[in-house]
């Protein structure tokens, strides 16, 4: 009677339950869309009244009045022509009154931007908050494509198909797109629509507010490979290239504001600016001076 059994051998006959260490229950929380595949998938889908993530057409008004604040930029992504990028311009040359524009800036190019040389792919970060406290749980039974499991992460997981965003909630409310291939008026949609799907998940009080897009990426590919060491050898002012550390020299540009990573290969890739439209600037001003280093 006083024997004591080894670990994990079976219990006894007067034993009313093994032990607890034997018998760990595994619950998995996972999207209504998630297990299963095919024609369960949309079984189970109208059998739990899943939220898909497209909205319907009379939601219009809904979405327009989420969107009611304007999207917000980075101070340092200001572009130039705007009030406030004027100003912080005005700064700039208030510290330097002496300096020469053509120290700073590329000459006007002469070299047409070939057809085939063109921005092909967007990518941007953005953030906002739902100002309310969320029951993760619940959301991630009533919306399709969601994920959360919290033995692993506190963070639920939100996968959108049109357009192909990845989102980020947290149970405070705080949700993050990180590297999304779109255009900002894109994710301002695509916010407004979670935001819709989370009021219909229990969550009425919530709203979309201070959207900021924290930064924004552009990537091109040039026809030729570049000669990075005389690239930086000539740009001193504008290049910054230190092999030992990265394969990639970083051009800066001053107007439009934006920052070009180039590799030795050819590509391209636009970072600091404030809309699509300084970046295309940016490579019309920048491709003659990557092709003058062709190998």
């Amino acid at each position: 009677a006083g024997s004591t059994a080894p670990v994990g051998s079976r219990p006894a006959a007067g034993c009313l339950s093994p032990p607890l260490h034997l018998h760990r229950p595994c619950v998995r929380m996972e999207g209504a869309g998630a297990a299963p595949a095919g024609a369960r998938q949309a079984e189970d889908a109208e059998q739990t009244g899943a939220v898909e993530p497209a909205l319907d057409a009379n939601e219009d008004a809904i979405l327009q009045e989420l969107l009611g604040s304007p999207v917000a930029t980075p101070a340092a992504a200001l572009a130039p022509s705007s009030p406030a990028g004027a100003e912080a311009a005005g700064a700039v040359a208030a510290v330097e009154p002496g300096a020469e524009e053509e120290d700073f800036d590329l000459p006007e190019p002469t070299t047409p931007l070939p057809p085939q040389v063109e921005l092909d792919r967007f990518c941007v970060t953005a953030r906002w908050s739902l100002k309310c406290r969320l029951d993760l749980k619940k959301i991630v039974f009533g919306i399709r494509n969601a994920e959360y499991n919290p033995r692993r992460s506190q963070t639920l997981v939100l996968r959108l198909l049109k357009p192909r965003i990845t989102f980020t909630i947290v149970r405070s409310g705080l949700v993050n797109v990180v590297n999304a291939p779109v255009t900002p008026e894109q994710a301002r949609l695509a916010a407004a629509k979670v935001t819709r799907m989370i009021q219909k998940c229990g969550h009425p009080e919530a709203v979309c507010s201070g959207l900021v897009i924290r930064s924004q990426q552009a990537m091109a590919s040039l026809p030729f490979p570049v000669r990075l060491e005389d690239l930086a050898e000539k740009w001193q002012r504008h290049v910054l290239y230190e092999p030992e550390v990265t394969s990639t020299a970083f051009f800066f540009l001053k107007k439009p504001r934006c920052t070009i990573g180039v590799t030795s290969g050819g590509k391209l890739a636009f970072r600091g600016f404030a809309h699509p439209g300084e970046a295309r600037e940016a490579l019309r001003r920048a491709y003659p001076v990557f092709l003058e280093f062709n190998r």
